[in-house]
């Protein structure tokens, strides 16, 4: 993810430069097609699109390194990572988002309660 900036927007992408770089010996080249392979057998071999997301999502979500260079990208996934929450019953909100409601609720609260004389 640091040396390309393509597989901080794409897990597949990600999943595919590292196969090919740590797994060289599972990713086929063709030269007749000019293009990469993976032999059906090799999956076995092969860690899995979802586990490297999630790996992906931790140092994006969590240790907030290495993130998405297209903005579309971050927003979409916030989205989707909200309706998740929600679906599952699990508060929708992040805890910025908590923090920032309690914050409105106390300063309303306290307008409300100012006299005017």
């Amino acid at each position: 993810m640091t040396t390309n900036p393509d597989t901080r927007n794409s897990d597949i992408t990600l999943t595919i430069e590292l196969w090919k770089y740590y797994y060289p010996q599972s990713v086929i080249w063709s030269d007749k097609t000019q293009a990469f392979y993976v032999a059906l057998n090799k999956l076995f071999d092969l860690p899995r699109e979802d586990n490297i997301k999630r790996i992906r999502a931790e140092i994006q979500n969590v240790e907030r390194r290495l993130l998405p260079t297209d903005l579309n990208i971050m927003v979409e996934r916030a989205r989707m990572s909200k309706e998740w929450r929600e679906f599952l019953g699990y508060n929708p909100l992040t805890p910025l988002e908590m923090l920032d409601q309690k914050i409105s609720e106390w300063w309303n609260g306290q307008r409300n309660q100012q006299r005017l004389f």
